[in-house]
């Protein structure tokens, strides 16, 4: 799913390396550098939980508005996987078994990871918070565009995949 699709190089290579648990979260460098303490230990964007892969992409607060969201938008009930690589691997089919609906909910996901990542890294580095309604409608967009620019959905316009997912997806 990640390597053919038409996403940008680096969010393919950083999606994989969530795929394989590469990624520096704070359980991660805790392990590699078990002498140095991590201060705060918690996930930066919900302040609940310790930040680890799973818990980031799939069971922090903010994780799941997004992952409730696009289902809902698919029209179907969630329940979180147990890791973020069964997220990955795991086709819903929640718009439909057609190409379109298949390039479309891939893209999805891939966006939903890249995109909390980046508010993460953004509270972490640039002390900037951005309401999950506001990342939201950037994850919707960037999933249409990144749509957009497949065989799939080279006739139909931006605008015209961002109106309606699942009637396109038809």
């Amino acid at each position: 799913m990640v390597w053919k699709s038409k996403v940008p190089l680096k969010v393919k290579v950083f999606v994989w390396s969530v795929a394989l648990k590469r990624i520096n979260t704070n359980d991660m460098s805790q392990r590699r550098r078990p002498n140095r303490r991590l201060l705060p230990q918690w996930c930066i964007v919900c302040r609940l939980d310790a930040e680890s892969i799973d818990h980031l992409f799939l069971h922090c607060q903010g994780a799941r508005f997004l992952w409730q969201r696009l289902f809902l938008l698919a029209g179907v009930c969630w329940v979180s996987p147990a890791s973020s690589l069964d997220m990955l691997v795991i086709h819903y089919g929640c718009f439909g078994k057609s190409k379109r609906g298949v390039v479309l909910w891939r893209r999805a996901v891939l966006v939903v990871f890249w995109v909390l990542w980046l508010e993460r890294n953004s509270r972490i580095f640039e002390d900037r918070v951005v309401e999950f309604g506001e990342i939201w409608d950037g994850e919707f967009f960037l999933a249409s565009l990144w749509a957009s620019v497949t065989k799939e959905f080279n006739v139909v316009p931006l605008f015209v995949i961002m109106s309606d997912w699942k009637a396109i997806c038809g």
